[in-house]
């Protein structure tokens, strides 16, 4: 589902009672154009990820899909 823009509050809100390796995108608060990952993953320190914001020169290097397949090793 594509529900628009959404803040950091609100992909918690989201992801909070979905199970482990649930993630979504979502346009960066911090980064004009940028694109992060918040990745539900249940640790010792915390349940919910807010990755760093990849941007277009980032996915210039490496494409999207890979980034999503390296989700396990980015936290």
């Amino acid at each position: 589902a594509i529900l628009g823009f959404v803040n950091k509050q609100q992909a918690h809100d989201l992801l909070i009672n979905k199970p482990d390796g649930t993630f979504l995108l979502r346009f960066s608060d911090s980064e004009i154009g940028g694109i992060t990952i918040a990745w539900k993953f249940d640790s010792p320190d915390r349940n919910l990820w807010n990755l760093k914001p990849f941007t277009t020169r980032d996915f210039s290097i490496r494409s999207l899909a890979d980034r999503l397949g390296d989700l396990s090793y980015l936290i």
